[in-house]
């Protein structure tokens, strides 16, 4: 069972986290470990921004109720029902699309930008907070199936985690000549 305050107050604890990220210094905000990702701290920020503005859309748009690619039926598949019950992504198992993978160089202020219209959107997301349960519509995700409201705010929450488990493996991994 979701639980939507923790959802909501998990990602209000990482959206805090990603502000002190922000903040970090050139060389760690913007280092590759190839070792843990050939991605930066920079450039996952920036796809967790991305990622959760269309996540948040989503769920404005069943709490909406007014598009006609919302389905009345159907659930997530198998892989969707463990992620979200396990609250993990194995690492490389759900790809990002292209136009949420970022560039090999980001702009610290593009990555604010985008960071703060995420957190606006989370932020409405939220004032919505327990009314989510009374959605009943579903949109469909690539890999993960048909989510409801809940789900693909529980789906946010993990996804953000995944990759700010990983910006952390980044910033304690030593630079190691590549």
């Amino acid at each position: 069972m979701i639980i939507v305050r923790r959802e909501l107050l998990n990602l209000g604890r990482s959206y805090q986290r990603m502000e002190e990220i922000l903040r970090w210094d050139d060389k760690v905000f913007y280092a590759v470990r190839e070792k843990v990702s050939l991605w930066s701290p920079a450039q996952h920020l920036w796809h967790i921004g991305m990622t959760n503005d269309e996540l948040f859309r989503r769920i404005d748009t069943l709490f909406r109720d007014e598009a006609p690619e919302i389905l009345r039926k159907g659930g997530p598949v198998l892989r969707g029902r463990i992620t979200l019950l396990v609250g993990r992504i194995p690492r490389g198992r759900i790809p990002a699309a292209s136009h949420l993978i970022p560039q090999p160089e980001v702009d610290r202020n593009e990555t604010l930008r985008v960071v703060h219209g995420s957190k606006r959107n989370f932020t409405n997301c939220a004032a919505k907070g327990t009314q989510l349960h009374a959605v009943t519509g579903r949109l469909a995700h690539p890999v993960l199936g048909a989510l409801n409201a809940e789900e693909w705010l529980r789906f946010a929450n993990v996804h953000t985690c995944h990759h700010l488990r990983i910006v952390d493996r980044i910033s304690k991994t030593p630079h190691s000549g590549t």
